[in-house]
């Protein structure tokens, strides 16, 4: 395996470890809300706004890791009744259509962090965050999942016939 391919699988599970850190300062952020106002009668606003960022960063940046590690629902119930080479076809056919989806969320979200940046947008919550950086995460993400996905449909293509 090339240096470049370790180091990109060393780049796709750092996402996976950073989403899952994420995951985790979610519930404990969210069990310490819970305290705060039940116990002692304390407001935590800043919760609900960082917690919300946190998602939507898990949620993108995350996705790539699942996607290698075969972790996104799939329903095969038709294609696993399909001939070898007809799930083949089903299969490289669902590939690039993920491929041309995930490009096309691509560049929206190279689009709209753009638009952020150009434009110099804060949040209106608690904290006063330029909007550019929580919305980094749509394109970044996009960017490691595309990778990904290109990655698994040239193997699907190349893998021998029946083994798809």
């Amino acid at each position: 395996m090339s240096s470049k391919v370790r180091c990109f699988d060393g780049l796709i599970m750092l996402s996976g470890i950073v989403a899952g850190i994420a995951a985790f300062f979610i519930g404990i952020s969210v069990t310490y809300d819970v305290v705060a106002r039940s116990v002692f009668g304390a407001t935590t606003n800043w919760v609900t706004d960082v917690n919300t960022y946190i998602v939507a960063f898990i949620t993108f940046v995350g996705a790539a890791y699942a996607q290698r590690e075969g972790a996104h629902v799939g329903v095969d119930i038709v294609t696993t009744r399909l001939p070898p080479k007809l799930r083949g076809l089903a299969l490289s056919v669902s590939n690039v259509i993920v491929v041309l989806v995930v490009g096309l969320l691509l560049w929206l979200g190279c689009e709209q962090w753009l638009e952020m940046w150009v434009s110099g947008e804060q949040s209106a919550g608690m904290f006063t965050v330029p909007l550019w950086i929580p919305f980094s995460s749509l394109p970044i993400g996009m960017l490691l999942l595309l990778a990904v996905q290109l990655r698994s449909t040239f193997r699907c293509w190349l893998a021998p016939s029946g083994q798809n």
